[in-house]
């Protein structure tokens, strides 16, 4: 039986960068560059620029939409990990997840867990937050 390949086009969206910030990764052996953009619809979007360790990425642009549908999969009151983040990265490196993820901490949608060193629990952004990068739309929380 033949598995059906679908394909998906994308169309190119209009990003304008509004924020260029560094944060460790995780493990806090090095130095991640990221970038936080918004589409031309609105949307906010996050993209991995630069890593000063040898761990490689793929510097794609992420929506804000993608992770919290990633988010949404595991219920609001348990921990969550970066491998949350794997099915946004199929066939990318390894290392995007995680990086990723170090980024969401920095920017404060996710801490760590009080009651799991290697987990962490989403923040629900404040209000100021809220209005700046996502108009209002966003939250981890669910």
């Amino acid at each position: 039986m033949k598995k059906e390949i679908q394909v998906t086009t994308v169309t190119p969206r209009k990003i304008r960068i509004l924020k260029i910030a560094n944060c460790p990764n995780l493990s806090e052996s090095s130095t991640l560059t990221y970038h936080v953009g918004v589409a031309d619809d609105g949307e906010i979007l996050f993209r991995l620029w630069k890593n000063t360790g040898a761990g490689y990425f793929s510097a794609e642009w992420v929506s804000i939409n993608a992770i919290k549908a990633a988010s949404d999969k595991v219920p609001a009151d348990k921990p969550i990990t970066s491998f949350i983040l794997n099915q946004l990265f199929v066939g990318r490196s390894a290392n995007n997840p995680s990086f990723l993820f170090a980024v969401l901490k920095q920017e404060g949608f996710v801490q760590r867990s009080e009651i799991d060193i290697r987990c962490y629990d989403r923040v629900e952004p404040t209000a100021r937050y809220s209005r700046k990068w996502c108009m209002g739309s966003f939250s981890m929380m669910g």
